[in-house]
């Protein structure tokens, strides 16, 4: 059935779900590699404090990384400012800011020692631009291939992810709202949004069909295993052809989507041509076999390619926006708001879900610790017997007995929460003066 992939009658938390693509494994790998690359950086003469990072603490992390990004500084280190003009509770209780930057600046995806090796195949064949971030990139590729069976229309379509990263394959997109970035080709249910599966743009494909980029960028999407035929595919004007429409449609997927007049494969008869004193609204269209071209006036002339309508069905289609977000906090939204509609239930909105999300990352670790000190603070502190009293006359007063940290005297008694030995002689009471003092 499509839709999440998860125990409907269960239910699941922001954290919970979060940890489907987040795992232990890559939280765990993160670690690991993040503690090599600061020690590497130690042992090469750099000056700074450092601490082994651990699994709870690089949740609390991501935890900051998520509050980011509901609150806007115009530099992380504002959040943990002390005058009044900054009034930012919730990071000082989850970390110190110091440890926040000293995180940052170690943090790392891949074996710094595997780095050094595949840094030296640079220009030859067995190089990897990607190898950087292929632990947290696969597991997460898994993870949204795993957990969610699209709808039958899929959308294909570009976004970014921003980076800083000095690396080659950076891209700059003047139209999308993150300019510079990683380019991700990314297959997404269109009744959701959810991110089905994607590909990193390398600047060349590794196994070039000779069809061009935008066909090889589609096909491989497709070729999904969980994907069988009678999907439909909407692209807009980057990737339609008539080419790729006519694989797409031989290996029987439905595709739609705009197409420039100046592509290969677009019929430049002007039988029926649409006039340049065509009213809005008017429509002009040819089918040449199993493709549709479509051209309707609008504001200006809106050209189209499709294997899956027809020309006179009257369908119309309305065009969503969203914010383009980190692959991993999207999915995990778009599980909980079909679980939450599968149970007839009101799921959160995206923002109350990110705030929940980051709350429970930030408790990390945190619950465990405060359970311990609860519990060492409830302890009733009171004398127990350590041990029996000899039936020996001669050891009566020896056998067993420990010196008492106070008095220096033998004594049976000993504090039950401390395990420290105190004596209770009236008058002289070592153990309600230890308990003063301490």
């Amino acid at each position: 059935m499509p839709g999440p992939q998860l125990d409907s009658q269960k239910s699941y938390s922001p954290k919970e779900i979060f940890d489907l693509f987040f795992t232990n494994n890559a939280i765990t790998t993160l670690c690991i590699n993040t503690n090599k690359y600061a020690a590497r950086k130690i042992a090469e003469g750099a000056k700074m404090r450092w601490k082994e990072v651990k699994p709870s603490e690089m949740c609390n992390y991501l935890s900051i990384v998520l509050y980011l990004g509901l609150v806007k500084v115009t530099a992380a280190r504002d959040l943990w400012k002390k005058e009044n003009f900054f009034k930012f509770p919730y990071p000082r209780s989850v970390m110190k800011g110091y440890r926040y930057e000293a995180i940052t600046a170690n943090l790392h995806m891949s074996d710094p020692a595997a780095d050094v090796v595949n840094d030296q195949l640079r220009g030859q064949p067995g190089y990897d631009g990607l190898f950087r971030l292929k632990p947290l990139h696969d597991d997460i590729l898994t993870a949204c291939r795993t957990h969610y069976h699209p709808h039958k229309n899929l959308s294909v379509d570009e976004r970014m992810v921003a980076t800083k990263a000095r690396n080659g394959m950076k891209q700059y997109m003047k139209d999308k709202p993150t300019k510079w970035g990683y380019k991700l080709f990314v297959l997404a249910d269109s009744q959701s949004g959810y991110m089905c599966d994607f590909t990193i743009y390398e600047e060349k494909a590794p196994s070039p069909s000779g069809n061009g980029l935008t066909f090889d960028a589609v096909v491989n999407l497709l070729k999904v295993p969980y994907l069988g035929t009678g999907f439909h595919v909407y692209v807009d004007n980057f990737y339609t052809s008539t080419k790729l429409f006519s694989h797409l449609h031989q290996v029987r997927f439905g595709a739609c989507g705009t197409i420039r007049e100046n592509r290969v494969g677009f019929p430049r008869t002007t039988d029926n041509a649409l006039g340049k004193k065509a009213a809005r609204g008017d429509m002009r269209w040819i089918r040449e076999g199993s493709l549709l071209y479509v051209k309707w006036k609008d504001t200006r002339d809106v050209t189209m390619c499709s294997t899956i309508h027809k020309a006179n069905s009257g369908q119309s289609v309305q065009r969503r926006v969203r914010n383009p977000d980190d692959n991993a906090v999207v999915n995990s939204f778009l599980i909980h708001k079909e679980m939450a509609e599968m149970k007839n239930q009101k799921p959160l909105s995206q923002k109350k879900f990110r705030i929940a999300l980051c709350e429970q990352l930030g408790k990390v670790g945190k619950e465990l610790a405060s359970n311990e000190a609860s519990n060492e603070a409830s302890t009733d502190h009171v004398p127990l017997e350590a041990c029996g009293l000899s039936n020996d006359p001669h050891l009566k007063a020896t056998k067993g007995r420990r010196k008492c940290r106070i008095c220096k005297s033998s004594t049976i008694w000993l504090c039950e929460a401390c395990d420290v030995p105190l004596c209770i002689i009236p008058g002289r009471c070592c153990f309600r003066f230890w308990h003063k003092r301490v």
